[in-house]
């Protein structure tokens, strides 16, 4: 009995020695990783970008500059005609304004049903601000439940004036039709404010609508050379990797955010918090890097596939939403391209110049007419049904403007894609 005793006792101090031995090491190992993580968010404040959600808290806007206030009174209006149009929306149709006569009363009687929405559109689009103002004070979850209820409000709207595009096409009044369009495509312009890379995806969804709108009014006939002007100088406006790089850091807001919750509630496993939160950082920053650069560059780069095990595995979680991120910002960003490249075809073609368009005598900037998954020139060919635009898209390769599956990302004359809706 004496022997077990002493032996358990020497077990106990053995036990002891190792606890204290491993809780030094993780402190140690907190310690350091800690310094380095705290030298990366420094360097982030030195560059003056936020670290935290209350610094992404706007300056209060006015009211009357303030696009948000104008689509909260527009809101319930909004409401009343998607639930009017879902059957509608619903349709095949719809994405390329194929729909059919009892479709287009559908329209009409719920726009004529709420009469003050449209001028509330107008007025939000005309702002020059937008600020939602999202609960900062919340915990990350809570802000990401938050902004999925306000983000899908956005997507109504763009599809409430796809619809009203759609019926002033029909009836034949293509010049009002584009105004309703230049109003999407502003509207999808200021939502790039919207915090994360959530809210900016729902702002590339809306900025997709408008460019099937666009297409489909540039396609039905002939306009005013100052809509094609209008036009034109709304696309360049959209046309920046500034969005993209606003959604970056305040998607790293939020990943720091998250990251502090977790050291919190999960305080055992907090020494590998540190490590992940650098790779996470670094992550970011590598995708900064290569925000103004072509697609393939990324690729060039192996940045996609950092997954494979080089990452902590928070960050690796991460990635994926990362890279569709960037693959959906050059989709749109090729879709306006090709779109814009549309606009100055017609624009020559509806002042009577009829000869074959080429991109060098579009008196466009190069940069408005490269591929941002190449940074080759864009595709244009002419086909039975009027012009086909393109990019290679995110296979880098050129399928011959087949714009099914996403095998090439483009415009063309007939409804060939199905994403984005």
């Amino acid at each position: 009995m004496k022997k077990f005793k002493k032996y358990v006792k020497r077990s106990l101090i053995a036990l002891g020695i190792l606890i204290t031995i491993l809780l030094i090491t993780n402190a140690i190992f907190i310690s350091i990783r800690g310094r380095l993580l705290e030298k990366k968010l420094e360097a982030i404040r030195t560059a003056g970008d936020p670290v935290s959600f209350p610094q992404l808290a706007q300056a209060t806007v006015p009211p009357e500059q303030n696009a948000a206030v104008f689509l909260r009174r527009a809101q319930a209006g909004v409401e009343s005609i998607s639930k009017e149009l879902y059957a509608v929306y619903s349709n095949e149709g719809f994405v390329d304004g194929k729909l059919s006569e009892n479709d287009l009363k559908a329209i009409e009687s719920a726009l004529s049903a709420s009469p003050g929405v449209i001028p509330l559109l107008r007025q939000a689009a005309d702002c020059h601000e937008y600020d939602p103002q999202p609960d900062y004070t919340v915990d990350p979850q809570a802000f990401i439940a938050n902004s999925l209820e306000r983000l899908g409000r956005l997507r109504a709207v763009s599809r409430v004036l796809a619809a009203r595009v759609h019926l002033l096409v029909a009836k034949g009044d293509r010049e009002e039709a584009m105004q309703t369009c230049l109003t999407m495509i502003r509207l999808s312009r200021l939502f790039n404010r919207e915090p994360a890379v959530i809210g900016f995806m729902v702002s590339l969804a809306c900025r997709s609508i408008g460019i099937r709108a666009v297409n489909a009014v540039l396609r039905s006939g002939p306009l005013q050379k100052s809509s094609h002007d209008a036009l034109d100088a709304e696309l360049a406006l959209c046309d920046s990797t500034e969005a993209y790089m606003h959604a970056l850091k305040t998607e790293r807001v939020l990943g720091i955010e998250s990251f502090r919750s977790y050291r919190t509630e999960l305080w055992p496993s907090r020494a590998m918090f540190p490590g992940d939160e650098c790779d996470y950082l670094d992550l970011i920053s590598e995708h900064f890097e290569f925000a103004s650069r072509p697609f393939s560059d990324l690729v060039a780069a192996g940045l996609e596939l950092k997954q494979q095990g080089q990452i902590g595995v928070l960050s690796r979680l991460v990635l994926p939403a990362l890279l569709q991120c960037r693959v959906a910002n050059d989709r749109v960003s090729a879709r306006m391209r090709c779109l814009r490249i549309l606009n100055a075809v017609h624009s020559r073609a509806d002042d009577g110049d009829n000869s074959e368009p080429m991109l060098a005598k579009l008196d466009l900037p190069p940069d408005a007419m490269a591929d941002p998954f190449t940074g080759a020139p864009l595709r244009v060919q002419k086909t039975a049904d009027g012009w086909l635009i393109y990019s290679m898209g995110e296979n880098l390769h050129d399928d011959g403007g087949d714009l099914s599956e996403r095998r090439d990302i483009g415009i063309g004359p007939n409804r060939t894609e199905k994403d984005d809706r």
